[in-house]
């Protein structure tokens, strides 16, 4: 189990493709199930809070942050080529606005994705 972790912090770490994940590691198909199964259960949420609770724990703070810190970014997203540019009908724009959460420690919160309108 710990290499399948091991598979998919490297994935996350370096943002290569499934199939590309090297030899040394499980078959991309069995840690793309692990990855999906816990993604879908809430186990990365329940990991996330678990480890934000102990580093506050560690850091003599509430276990529950008291205050938060919103920033707004936007993000653009992939953009349309060739006759779709150039259609004047076309009103809205390739853009998402993320909301990043964080304490006061800098950990942070799950990021809700809203379009810009």
């Amino acid at each position: 189990m710990r290499e399948v972790l091991n598979a998919i912090f490297y994935l996350l770490r370096t943002g290569c493709p499934w199939r590309y994940l090297p030899h040394e590691y499980p078959p991309w198909g069995t840690v793309h199930y692990y990855y999906r199964n816990w993604r879908r259960d809430g186990t990365w949420q329940q990991l996330h809070d678990t480890l934000r609770e102990q580093l506050r724990d560690a850091a003599e703070r509430e276990v529950s942050p008291s205050a938060a810190v919103m920033d707004s970014q936007s993000v653009p997203t992939s953009k349309k080529g060739g006759p779709e540019v150039t259609t004047k009908a076309r009103t809205s724009r390739c853009t998402f606005r993320r909301k990043p959460f964080t304490d006061s420690a800098g950990t942070r919160s799950p990021i809700p994705l809203q379009p810009v309108r």
